[in-house]
C-alpha cells in the first residue's frame, strides 16, 4: 500500500477526470487508506489507434496554493496486466501542476500496438519538495495521494469501418443476463464474444456466426459471477468494439 506518512489534506488528487472517469472528492481531505484510494469500479473506454499512438486530455486538480507547481503528477497504465507498473508504461512522468485549486490539463499518451481491453491506471500526485518519488508507483511519501482506476482500450476499427451500420448492442435482462447482438445480413466473418474483468482477465469466450442472416445473437448468462463492471469484446483479428456491462 501507498502511504502518505506526513498527510494529503491539500496534497495529491482532489479531481480527477478522463472521458467517462470524472472523481470529484468534494474539497481538502484524505481519501482512501492514508492516501490510497482503490478505484478501480470507476471505469471509462479509450478509443485508441491501431497504428498509431493516441493522446488524451486527462485532467487533475490539488489544492495546495502556496505550492502549487510543487506539486507533480506521474500516471502509469497496467498494459500487460501484471501487477506491475513497469516503467516502460508510465505514460505521464512527474509533471508539475500549474495552479492550484482548479483543473490542470495533462497529456496521457497511449503507445500504438498498446494491449487492448481492460487495464488498471495509476495516478500518483505528490509534493515534490517532501520526501518521496513520484516516478515510483509503489513507494511511501511524505504528502499526496495515489488512486487507482480502470480504462478499457478499444480500437477505432469497429465494424462502422467495415460498412458495417448494424449496431453492436448489448442489453440487461434479469437475473445478471445479458443480450448480446449485431443484427447484420451482410457479414458472416466468425466473430469472438469475450468477457474480461476489470484486472484484465479473460472469465468467458465464445464463437458467434451469423444466424442464418438474421446477425450475431447470444444471451450471456453472468449470474455466477461477483458484482462489478466487465468488458464485453466482440471482433475478431480484423475488427472489434467493446461495451461495458454492470453485474448487480
Amino acid at each position: 500500500m501507498k502511504i502518505a506518512t506526513d498527510g494529503c489534506n491539500i496534497d495529491g488528487i482532489k479531481k480527477f477526470v478522463l472521458e467517462d472517469i470524472n472523481a470529484d472528492d468534494g474539497g481538502n481531505g484524505c481519501n482512501g487508506a492514508s492516501g490510497y484510494e482503490n478505484r478501480t469500479d470507476l471505469s471509462t473506454d479509450l478509443v485508441v489507434s491501431a497504428t498509431s499512438a493516441t493522446s488524451f486530455t486527462l485532467q487533475a486538480q490539488h489544492n495546495w496554493a502556496a505550492g502549487a507547481t510543487t506539486e507533480q503528477l506521474s500516471v502509469w497504465i497496467d498494459l500487460d496486466n501484471s501487477g506491475t507498473f513497469e516503467d516502460s508504461e508510465r505514460l505521464i512522468s512527474g509533471v508539475p501542476f500549474v495552479t492550484a485549486n482548479e483543473l490542470n490539463d495533462f497529456t496521457l499518451t497511449i503507445p500504438a500496438n498498446a494491449a487492448l481491453g481492460s487495464h488498471t491506471l495509476r495516478a500518483k500526485a505528490i509534493d515534490s519538495s517532501a520526501s518521496g518519488d513520484v516516478l515510483n508507483p509503489c513507494s511511501d511519501f511524505a504528502y499526496g495521494e495515489v488512486q487507482d482506476y480502470t480504462v478499457n482500450l478499444t480500437t477505432t476499427v469497429g465494424f462502422d469501418d467495415f460498412g458495417i451500420d448494424a449496431p453492436f448492442r448489448v442489453i440487461t435482462l434479469e437475473d445478471n443476463h445479458f443480450e448480446i447482438s449485431l443484427p447484420i445480413s451482410t457479414f458472416n466473418d466468425r466473430l469472438e464474444l469475450k468477457v474480461f474483468d476489470t484486472l484484465g482477465q479473460q472469465i468467458y469466450w465464445r464463437s458467434l456466426y451469423n444466424d442464418s442472416g438474421t446477425g450475431y445473437n447470444h444471451v450471456l448468462n453472468m449470474s455466477f459471477m461477483s458484482s462489478g463492471v466487465y468488458f464485453v469484446t466482440l471482433g475478431n483479428d480484423k475488427i472489434q468494439e467493446s461495451r461495458s456491462i454492470i453485474v448487480k
